[in-house]
């Protein structure tokens, strides 16, 4: 790498910083050993690709979307000024990928079918979110909303719903980067967003389905077009859940 950063405490500050006020929702689980060990390898000058790759397989096993997870890293290099190393984020996207198959990971925070997280660590996030908004003093419907979205229809077969799950987990990936999105019912899904970018990834998600739908040919077993909404997190996180809940259908 053709760049050299000092002091790696305040690499990692700087990175921290910069991920929380723009990409990373929840600021309690950003850290990770791997975090340490990248922003060292940064500031000593030597290859982070190792440090990388452990890095996105945390990521990967704690469901966080590969998405945010690479803004993250982005989020490194602007913070020290730095170009993005291309070995680095490949090596980020292979950890990602091994962490996000290991045994126990898929079972507790992702849902097989889709490829989203699951509603039990949708509600984890949940209340990251909300511990997020008090320690800012805020309320959490002023600083995250849920997108939902509901595809379902009548009767449809084994083989067609795991048809439809892949497509519409695909096209929700796609549509937010920024926060993570859950199956959490039969055709029904949310997503966790902040509050000023709920409207356009709203928007993204019924673009990212519609076009899920012509390519995969899924018109038959999936509402059309697919019922979108915002809604604003209520005042307590035992509201939020009981909401969740409601969703489910």
């Amino acid at each position: 790498m053709g760049h050299r950063i000092s002091d790696a405490e305040r690499v990692r500050e700087h990175w921290r910083r910069q991920s929380l006020s723009t990409v990373w929702l929840r600021p309690g689980d950003w850290h990770h050993p791997a975090v340490d060990a990248l922003a060292e390898a940064l500031a000593d000058g030597r290859d982070t690709s190792a440090a990388a790759e452990r890095l996105g397989t945390a990521r990967g096993v704690a469901g966080v979307s590969i998405g945010e997870t690479i803004d993250d890293l982005l989020c490194l290099y602007r913070a020290v000024g730095a170009e993005t190393d291309v070995l680095t984020l490949r090596a980020l996207g292979t950890g990602w990928a091994e962490g996000a198959i290991e045994p126990g990971a898929s079972d507790a925070v992702r849902d097989p079918a889709s490829g989203l997280v699951s509603a039990e660590y949708l509600r984890v996030r949940l209340g990251e979110a909300y511990a997020h908004a008090a320690a800012l003093g805020l309320a959490a419907g002023t600083t995250s909303s849920l997108v939902h979205v509901d595809v379902a229809v009548g009767h449809v077969a084994l083989w067609q719903r795991a048809s439809r799950e892949a497509g519409v987990g695909e096209a929700l990936r796609a549509a937010s980067a920024v926060g993570p999105a859950a199956s959490i019912g039969d055709g029904v899904y949310a997503i966790l967003v902040p509050a000023s970018e709920a409207a356009a990834i709203a928007e993204a998600a019924r673009r990212e389905i519609e076009s899920a739908t012509e390519r995969l040919h899924l018109s038959a077993v999936l509402r059309r077009p697919p019922r979108i909404s915002i809604i604003t997190l209520p005042a307590t996180l035992a509201e939020a859940e009981t909401l969740l809940d409601d969703l489910r259908r």
